[in-house]
């Protein structure tokens, strides 16, 4: 649902709301607002913001980040976890997360590709 309305004869404003809906995730509402001030006839300048949606790709749902070397990670909301040289951690998709390099050599980030469970 989408609507519009104008103010003054220069400018509108616009405010919609969007439900989506997704077999495996649920629904997810999408709210959206928007601005538009006309400057002149050749010239608009507007402004918008909303949320969306997007289903988890392949990669967010089969392929699982894990870290290697020395460093420390901190998930947000959690504990931290020391990385010792030629360690491996796993790191949780969708999750915030800081890391810190603590060692000599580089931190990196490697893909585990894992078959999902049915």
């Amino acid at each position: 649902m989408l609507t519009q309305q104008d103010i003054f004869s220069t400018a509108n404003i616009s405010a919609g709301v969007r439900l989506n809906h997704h077999s495996l995730y649920g629904n997810e509402v999408a709210p959206q607002i928007g601005f538009a001030l006309r400057v002149d006839n050749a010239t608009t300048i507007k402004a918008s913001s909303g949320k969306g949606f997007q289903s988890p790709t392949i990669r967010e749902l089969y392929l699982f980040p894990l870290l290697s070397g020395a460093g420390e990670m901190r998930i947000t909301g959690g504990p931290a976890f020391l990385l010792q040289p030629y360690s491996v951690a796993y790191c949780p998709p969708l999750t915030e997360h800081d890391v810190i390099n603590t060692g000599s050599d580089t931190l990196r980030y490697i893909w585990l590709v894992a078959k999902a469970r049915q």
